[in-house]
Parts: C-alpha cells; structure tokens; sequence
C-alpha cells in the first residue's frame, strides 16, 4: 500500500519536531492508532509508536526517543482541543 503524494509524513523522535502537531488544528478527522513495547518476559510496557493521521498527513511519535510524556500530552491537549472524540479502544 502506498500513500497519495500529497500526505506528508512526519517522524517525530524529540520534543523540538512536536511543533509539526499544529497541523492537527481544525481538522475534521485525526485518526490515532498506538504500538506497544514488550519486554523480555513478554511483558507490555508503555507506548512506543504512536501513529496520528489526517487527510494531508501522518504523524509517527517515536515516544521511547521522547524525554517527556508530559510535554506530548501538552502538545496533543492543544492542537485537539476543539475536537470530538467519537471513540476509542486499546487492546
């Protein structure tokens, strides 16, 4: 699969790249989907990947490489401040 020319995507591996967050602002849709660590006994362990996607772009939040969750979930109160949860799982 492949995506269309026009979607950005955007690795986001530190604190200073979190900026490219601001194009969540007003959209209509942002998909999120999340990739967990395992540790040696099989164990989960926090958030790895977290995967943020709109129609012009997707959004890879290498959270291991970051030095702060509070600072990702700051960015991410932000920009989806305005908008409308219709739902959300983790399994």
């Amino acid at each position: 699969m492949k995506l269309p020319e026009n979607v950005k995507v955007f690795y986001i591996d530190k604190e200073s790249k979190l900026g490219a967050l601001e194009l969540l602002k007003g959209c209509k849709y942002v998909g999120f989907d999340s990739e967990f660590g395992i540790d040696q006994l099989e164990q989960v362990e926090s958030i790895a990947l977290l995967q943020l996607a709109t129609q012009d772009a997707v959004f890879l939040i290498d959270t291991l490489r970051l030095t702060s969750f509070e600072v990702l979930f700051t960015k991410l109160s932000q920009v989806l401040a305005t908008q409308h949860l219709v739902g959300f799982a983790l399994e």
